[in-house]
Parts: C-alpha cells; structure tokens; sequence
C-alpha cells in the first residue's frame, strides 16, 4: 500500500461523508446551472464566474478524497504490519529468536518428506548446553551462534530444556560432523548428537531419536 495523491472522480463521491457528499455536490450543480445560465443569456462574466467556482467545489472534492484515501491506506499498512508482526510472534520463539518448536516440527517433516521423495540427504543436529555449564550464559550465546554460522537454507530451532536443533537439507552426515566440530570448538560447553537421512531413518521423529541417543558422544560415532 502506499499514499500517494489521487484525483476524486464523481463516481469516487461514495468515499466521503454522507452530509459533506451532499452539500458538495449541490453547490457542484448550483454551480454548473448558474455556469449554463449564464452562457444562454449571454453573460460571459456570470459565465466564467460560475466556472471557476465549479472548478473549486471539484478541487475541494479531490483534496477531501484525497485525505480520506491516505487515511485509508495507512489503516490498511499498520493492519498488515501488525499481521506480519502476530506471524512472526507466532513462528518465532521469543526467548532465543529461533524458530518455535510447532513450526521447526512442521517444516522438518515436510524436508523429511522432501529429501524421501527425490532421495536426498539430509542432516540433524541436536544441541544441548552440558551439565556444569553456565544455562544463562549458553541460552545467550547459543542461539546467536546457530544463526550466525549455519547457512540461511538450513531450519534451526529452539525446543525447549535447552535443548536446540539444526536440520540440514543436501547435506550427508561427513559436512555436518565439520559443522558439530566447529561449534564445539567455537562455543563449547554443549553435548551434539547428530543423524543422517536415510541411514538414521526417513522421518523427523527417527532422526531426533538417534540424535538424542548420540548426544555427548564422540562425533565418529554418528556412521
């Protein structure tokens, strides 16, 4: 939507006022009889007199329109700003800023179903702050890290008890132990299990529950 100026038409006359509507539109008509009046009786002065104040009743008819119509479209954006902003509370959970747990479930299964149909891989990473680690610091940290060093296709979410997940599409378990490496040795205090599509299996489900056997484990141990 925008807000640019627009010309009031007679048959735009239905956006304005009902008492306003009517008192500019007779004194348009007044106007245009006294116009036509004048022309017949051969006074071009009344004539000219009579045009010119048609020309502001319609003026005054679009500057009306025109205020009422930006009015309209600012109501219109700040609507739609408010859906998109009801959206994103709604996909995104507040604490980390990650996807929340209904959505990263949702878009998992369908990349499940996905990486099945045209026999792609697929990796799962499961992130949890350790025992003995700060949980205030690492709910900070963690987060930020995901989104900062994993690729913009790849779904990350936060799934609660601090635990996280990482699905990522067109990639097979040899990539994704380098990334598990890389946060380990980047951020450290989180146990990682990871899982591959189709070896670990072909549903979000069986992937999330050998990742969660393998959390702590050496990476090596993922096949």
């Amino acid at each position: 939507m925008n807000s640019k100026m627009r010309f009031a038409f007679p048959w735009q006359l239905t956006e304005l006022p009902g008492l306003r509507r009517g008192l500019l539109v007779a004194a348009a008509v007044g106007s245009g009889a006294g116009c036509l009046t004048s022309a017949l009786t051969g006074s071009l002065l009344g004539a000219a007199f009579a045009a010119v104040a048609a020309v502001l009743v319609l003026t005054t008819l679009a500057l009306d329109y025109r205020r009422v119509s930006t009015a309209d479209d600012e109501k219109l954006q700040r609507a739609a700003d408010y859906a998109e902003t009801g959206r994103r509370l709604a996909i995104y959970e507040r604490e980390t800023g990650l996807l929340a747990h209904w959505y990263v479930t949702l878009r998992a299964k369908e990349e499940c179903e996905r990486a099945v149909r045209y026999r792609r891989p697929m990796a799962l990473l499961l992130a949890e702050i350790a025992a003995g680690s700060d949980p205030k610091t690492m709910q900070e940290q963690l987060p930020q890290w995901l989104r900062q060093r994993f690729r913009g296709v790849d779904i990350i979410g936060y799934l609660g008890n601090g635990r996280y997940v990482v699905l990522m599409p067109e990639t097979d378990l040899t990539p994704a132990r380098g990334a598990a490496s890389r946060l380990l040795v980047g951020l450290g205090g989180v146990d990682i299990g990871l899982s591959g599509l189709p070896v670990d299996g072909t549903t979000f489900e069986e992937l999330y529950a050998v990742a969660a056997t393998r959390l702590g484990q050496p990476l090596e141990q993922a096949a």
